[in-house]
């Protein structure tokens, strides 16, 4: 869909909202993006045409823009995505150029004539260049970030301040050609030595809490049974993750800034990080009596984010042992053995449960083949 055939009867929205947005909306202008490119807002994507500048109405709150540019020298070709988060206040106004040496936002800012100009006109000859944002589609981008605070998103964006979708690689140094014998008159070249070092750009990567690197146990926990306890309960590892934000709700502000990183964003790790998170929330036994509330809402958030996952996604998830069955098995067990869990959380738990089980056909109560017990039999 071209950014230019958005008008205003497709935005699902009634005139006092429509009039309210006008009023209060930001703006975010994005000038010399080459046509042909490919821009949106939040779960929207378009094709910019000739006269797009920018977008008009956003709601206030958080907001995600991702782009990806066309070649100048060869239209068929477009760059990977690109986005940014920002927290629009009401009537903000952003305006950004193009870097077409760079192929990106260009990191120079507009000195405040210019601005001022094009602030001045954005009611009168700059509205036609602006495409309204996508009001049908913000209750489901709110129900997908809805945790995701200001204080959650300093913590996760990278330094750069960008969400890249291709790893950000640099050169650490090349090394030094392996050397002959003093009897060689040559030095061998082989790919290694030819191949420089490489390593992720640091200010580019998403701050995730790193997971595999927490404690599992407390240095205390040193007999076999505890080993054994914390190896199949993780709360001692999920509350060391908690320790790195103010409430506990901002963990799910984590796992749903992973999501749409990925299912927006199109960044793989961000997949990688989801799949870890639910698979250690789920695991945590004692968590769940712990923190009933978070889980209630964990409910709710994970729920929302099943039913916007792909479908080629979904059935590559499905297919490979179905990751979701094993930690959504693990979940509901966890609830329904636990005689501390709170009678409102073990309640959504079970209506969680009905649902993605008549929905989606899954068996919650078939042993996996690797937990069955195995007979040996005796010659």
């Amino acid at each position: 869909m071209s950014v230019e055939e958005s008008p205003m009867d497709t935005l699902d929205i009634d005139q006092n909202t429509a009039r309210d947005l006008l009023s209060e909306g930001g703006f975010f202008l994005l000038l010399d993006l080459p046509i042909g490119s490919s821009i949106g807002i939040d779960l929207s994507d378009y094709s910019v045409g000739e006269k797009f500048k920018g977008f008009k109405m956003i709601p206030p709150g958080l907001h995600f823009i991702h782009y990806s540019a066309v070649n100048s020298k060869n239209r068929n070709e477009i760059a990977p995505r690109t986005g940014l988060f920002h927290f629009f206040q009401p009537k903000e106004v952003i305006i950004r150029k193009w870097d077409g040496g760079n192929e990106d936002i260009s990191s120079e800012l507009l000195d405040a004539d210019e601005f001022q100009r094009y602030q001045d006109n954005l009611i009168g000859s700059l509205d036609q260049h602006l495409a309204p944002y996508p009001f049908r589609e913000y209750q489901r981008w709110i129900n997908l970030t809805n945790y995701i605070s200001l204080t959650v998103l300093e913590i996760l964006n990278p330094i750069c301040g960008k969400i890249k979708s291709v790893t950000e690689m640099i050169s650490l140094r090349y090394p030094e050609d392996v050397q002959q014998p003093e009897t060689s008159t040559s030095k061998r070249l082989t790919v290694d030595n030819l191949m420089p070092y490489m390593k992720v750009e640091p200010n580019s990567q998403i701050q995730f809490t790193q997971l595999s690197k927490l404690p599992k146990l407390p240095r205390e926990a040193i007999n076999p049974s505890d080993l054994t306890k914390h190896s199949i309960d993780q709360t001692y590892t999920l509350d060391e993750a908690l320790k790195r934000y103010q409430h506990t709700n901002d963990i799910l502000g984590e796992l749903q800034f992973s999501f749409v990183t990925f299912i927006v964003g199109q960044v793989n790790d961000s997949f990688e990080q989801w799949k870890a998170m639910l698979k250690l929330l789920c695991a945590s036994d004692q968590a769940i009596s712990k923190y009933p509330s978070m889980y209630l809402n964990f409910i709710r958030v994970f729920s929302l984010q099943l039913k916007e996952v792909p479908e080629d996604i979904f059935v590559d998830i499905v297919d490979n042992e179905n990751f979701l069955v094993s930690v959504l098995r693990d979940f509901f067990f966890n609830i329904f053995s636990n005689e501390m869990v709170d009678r409102k959380l073990k309640e959504a738990a079970e209506r969680f449960k009905r649902q993605v089980t008549e929905k989606y056909k899954w068996d919650f109560e078939e042993e996996p083949e690797d937990e069955c017990p195995v007979i040996v039999t005796m010659d």
